[in-house]
């Protein structure tokens, strides 16, 4: 079964601004948030950038996103039910680049920048 992905993609030193890159992908074999960011890095775009090498156990807390607008450990959360995800950095942390955020260097609170499909 297929299924969309929508992922946030900025690199500050390359792009302008943000945008979302959406993948269709199958959903068979893929249990976890994690388990999609996975494939997508592995298998479909080289690219993306997300913490890997983590634990899988809930005992780094470092795998944090967004998915679908909830803060959520993507080595826990179960791929949600329905067409599509939406997969975005956290609040509150410099991003370093796509889903990847400083967690040394919390930020104040402020507008979020505009993010385009494209």
């Amino acid at each position: 079964m297929q299924f969309k992905v929508r992922v946030f993609r900025y690199d500050p030193k390359v792009d302008s601004q943000p945008r979302y890159q959406v993948y269709e992908i199958d959903r068979t074999g893929k249990l976890r948030v994690l388990d999609v960011l996975e494939h997508l890095c592995d298998e479909v775009d080289p690219t993306l950038n997300y913490r890997r090498y983590l634990c899988r156990d809930t005992m780094c807390n470092t795998c944090f996103a967004k998915v679908n607008g909830k803060q959520r450990l993507t080595c826990l959360e179960k791929v949600p039910e329905g067409e599509e995800m939406t997969i975005d950095p956290i609040d509150g942390y410099r991003l370093i680049r796509d889903l990847v955020v400083d967690f040394s260097a919390p930020v104040p609170r402020k507008p979020r920048l505009t993010v385009g499909d494209g």
